[in-house]
C-alpha cells in the first residue's frame, strides 16, 4: 500500500488533500500541531512541526511521496519574521531529514504564485519562467521564492521534488479565512474595488492538480496551478452575486494608488481586529492595481490536469463551511 507523508496535515489545503489520498487507498502519515478534525483507519496523526524533526523521522524511510502543505501566510510586516522562519528554515529543517534518511521519495513542495509578482497591465499573464526580484515585495512572497530555492538546492543534492505554484484557493476547510478574507469583505459591503485583476483556484481542481504533480511532474520543475484570472471587478461581482451581498459600485481609477498606499499604511499602525489574513496593508493594495493574472498551460499540458470548477461554486462550497463553523454571517 502506498505510505504518504502531508505536512500541515490539519490546515486548509492538508485536509483536504488528505481526504483524497484515503479515497485513494493511500496510507496517511500527517505531521500536525493541533489533533485533526478526521479519523481512519488509515489516517495516522504524527504530533509535531517541521523543526521536531524526531517526530516524523521514522516515517521518512517508509512513504513514497511528502507533501509539504504546511506553511504560514501573511501580508502584514509584523509577521515577516515568522514567514521566513516556517515557509522557509521550516522547509530547510524538513528537507535536511529528507536527504538524510537514505531513500528518495517524491517531494511535492506547496508554494505561491506570489512568487511571480504582477503584471502592470492585463494583457498578458506570468508562467514559471518569470523571476522576479522580489525585494520590495511582502515578507510572505519573499519567503516562499526562498523556500523554492532551498527546495532547488534539494534537488541538485538528489532530491526527487517537485514545486506547485498556487494562486488563490477558495473552498471549505479554510479554517484560518484566507480567501475568506476577501468574502468577508464583500459580505461586509465592499463599494470599491481596485482597477487590476487577479486569479483563482477551486479547493478540487487544485487537489486534483496536486496529484497529477506528484504523478507526472518532473523533478526541479514548477508548475503554475491555477483556474482562472479575473479582473477585480468581475471577481468581487461574481462573489457577491453567490453570497447576497451588494454589488461593487465604484472602481478606483489609477490615480487613486497613491493615496490608497498611504491610507493602508495610517490603517496598519492602528491594532488589528478581527482574524484571518489582513488585507489592507501597503503591499497589498499596491499589488490590486496591478495584475495577478498566470499561465497555467504548462500544468495542463505536462500533467494531463485541465481545472473545470467555477468559482462559484467554490465560493458556495467556502461559505457553506464558514457559517457551519461560525466564523462568517
Amino acid at each position: 500500500m502506498a505510505q504518504v507523508l502531508v505536512t500541515g496535515g490539519s490546515g486548509f489545503i492538508g485536509s483536504n488533500l488528505i481526504t483524497a489520498l484515503l479515497q485513494q487507498g493511500r496510507e496517511v502519515y500527517a505531521l500536525t500541531r493541533r489533533p485533526l478534525a478526521q479519523h481512519h483507519p488509515r489516517l495516522h496523526e504524527v504530533r509535531g512541526d517541521l523543526f521536531s524533526t524526531d517526530s516524523y523521522r521514522s516515517q521518512l524511510g517508509e512513504v513514497d511521496t511528502i507533501f509539504h502543505c504546511a506553511g504560514f501566510i501573511s501580508f502584514s510586516a509584523e509577521d515577516d519574521n515568522t514567514c521566513h522562519q516556517i515557509n522557509v528554515e521550516g522547509t530547510e529543517a524538513l528537507l535536511t531529514a529528507v536527504l538524510q534518511c537514505g531513500s528518495s521519495p517524491r517531494f511535492v513542495h506547496l508554494s505561491a504564485c506570489a512568487v511571480f509578482g504582477f503584471l502592470q497591465n492585463g494583457d498578458g499573464m506570468l508562467d514559471e519562467r518569470a523571476a522576479p526580484s522580489l525585494t520590495t515585495a511582502s515578507g510572505y512572497a519573499r519567503s516562499k521564492q526562498e523556500a523554492e530555492r532551498v527546495v532547488l538546492q534539494g534537488v541538485a543534492q538528489g532530491l526527487d521534488g517537485v514545486i506547485a505554484n498556487i494562486s488563490t484557493v477558495y473552498g471549505a476547510g479554510d479554517h484560518r479565512l484566507n480567501s475568506g478574507s476577501v468574502i468577508r469583505s464583500v459580505l461586509s459591503g465592499m463599494r470599491l474595488i481596485p482597477p487590476g485583476g487577479s486569479s483563482y483556484i477551486a479547493m478540487p481542481d487544485l487537489i486534483s492538480g496536486l496529484l497529477a504533480l506528484a504523478a507526472e511532474g518532473r523533478s526541479g520543475e514548477r508548475y503554475i496551478l491555477n483556474g482562472e484570472n479575473l479582473s477585480y471587478r468581475s471577481l468581487i461581482t461574481r462573489i457577491a452575486a453567490v453570497t447576497g451581498a451588494p454589488k461593487p459600485w465604484f472602481a478606483l481609477p489609477e490615480l487613486f494608488r497613491g493615496p490608497a498606499v498611504a491610507a493602508a499604511w495610517l490603517l496598519q499602525q492602528l491594532p488589528r481586529r478581527g482574524g484571518g489574513v489582513n488585507l489592507i496593508t501597503p503591499q497589498i493594495i499596491r499589488e490590486t492595481f496591478g495584475y495577478k493574472y498566470f499561465s497555467n498551460n504548462k500544468a495542463v499540458t505536462e500533467l494531463g490536469w485541465r481545472p473545470c470548477h467555477t468559482l462559484e461554486s467554490a465560493v458556495d462550497s467556502a461559505l457553506t463551511y464558514y457559517r457551519q463553523q461560525g466564523l462568517l454571517p
